[in-house]
């Protein structure tokens, strides 16, 4: 039995953020290690499935893509740094720089990303720091100290281009902008998210949408009876989730 099903990107984000923290890794992590949760509009709907509230998320933004001419609005609220949460404690200033060297096996860095090539289970990541961003730092301590990574990312991501030659070419001295640095690490998308909650197989089938639909996914979800219940139950828990403004 299937159904097929679209989602705006926030309520992609909306569902991968409920996937992922009901996911093993992270609940192993959070339990008897630590979770390091980098700033990220995907992750920030992680941290308010993991701490139970919503919070600015646009304090929780890095390196937003806004159409062209549009300010960036000023955040209001609470100052949120990187999140860390060890067992019942949740740190919502933390520094990256310096938690990231205290991490070790049993830990988990949550970190999203720009690009996928999701067939090849490869994401990239757009850099504009010269000294390779958070996730020069992530990558450091996973490859180095054996953190697991959890590379959380929405299907309209996925690119046509080759995620290793797009590196190549945006690393490239003569090329002018930001550079991008492929990553390898659990990729987890609309389809592990649905698998998690509802344990259905998802295939990514189409794109494209208008009127604040521009982005979505159309997904074709196959189950029992029973998975396909509760896919739905969850599919109807993140219809209108509103975008980030």
């Amino acid at each position: 039995m299937s159904f097929n099903v679209s989602l705006t990107v926030a309520e992609s984000k909306r569902l991968i953020a409920k996937g992922v923290v009901a996911s093993r890794p992270f609940g192993e992590a959070r339990q008897k290690g630590r979770v390091l949760i980098i700033k990220g509009t995907t992750n920030a709907y992680i941290v308010e499935e993991a701490v139970g509230r919503p919070i600015d998320r646009l304090v929780f933004a890095r390196g937003l893509t806004l159409p062209h001419g549009m300010p960036r609005r000023t955040p209001v609220g609470e100052v949120i740094g990187d999140v860390l949460i060890e067992q019942s404690q949740v740190d919502l200033s933390a520094d990256i720089a310096a938690v990231v060297e205290t991490l070790g096996p049993g830990d988990l860095i949550v970190k999203g990303a720009n690009a996928l090539n999701y067939s090849r289970k490869l994401a990239g990541v757009l850099i504009g720091d010269p000294r390779s961003g958070t996730i020069g730092m992530a990558l450091r301590r996973a490859v180095g100290s054996h953190v697991r990574l959890l590379i959380p990312v929405g299907l309209e991501k996925e690119t046509a281009a080759d995620v290793l030659e797009v590196a190549a070419l945006l690393s490239s001295p003569e090329h002018e902008g930001e550079a991008m640095m492929p990553v390898w690490g659990s990729i987890f998308t609309e389809i592990e998210a649905l698998e998690v909650v509802a344990g259905v197989k998802a295939r990514h089938v189409a794109s494209g949408g208008v009127a604040g639909a521009e982005g979505a996914v159309w997904l074709a979800i196959e189950g029992t009876q029973a998975q396909l219940q509760r896919a739905r139950a969850v599919l109807e828990s993140v219809y209108g989730e509103p975008g980030l403004q």
